[in-house]
């Protein structure tokens, strides 16, 4: 297995990949294990942070981009019930079913407008 501790940079192919497992929430030592598992290679968290910190200016953009005015929310529930089922008009010989019920709530979240201070 070579290392990579004095190397200041990765191909375009282990950059991808840095970049795909740090934005999936991977740590650097999580990220360091797989590359180390996949191409065998030992890669020094100086250098996985120097890949994802190309992150930091779509990060920032990210952050100042405007927020919407109002969020849409949608609650789904299902509760079972139990429905009785009378055959014959006869009340001795009642049946039990049971069936979903389907509830849906919605709900529009307004904010109010501020400047960003």
């Amino acid at each position: 297995m070579s290392s990579l501790k004095n190397k200041t940079t990765l191909n375009d192919e282990i950059n991808t990949k840095v970049l795909s497992m740090f934005s999936a929430g991977m740590s650097y030592r999580d990220i360091n294990k797989h590359v180390e598992d996949i191409y065998e290679v030992n890669v020094s968290t100086g250098i996985i942070s120097s890949v994802t910190d190309k992150l930091i200016p779509e990060f920032e953009q990210w952050q100042q981009s405007p927020l919407d005015s109002h969020y849409p929310i949608v609650w789904l529930a299902e509760i079972t019930i139990c429905r009785h089922i009378k055959y014959h008009r006869k009340i001795d010989n009642a049946n039990s079913q049971l069936e979903p019920l389907f509830i849906s709530v919605g709900y529009l979240f307004w904010r109010a407008l501020r400047p960003r201070t």
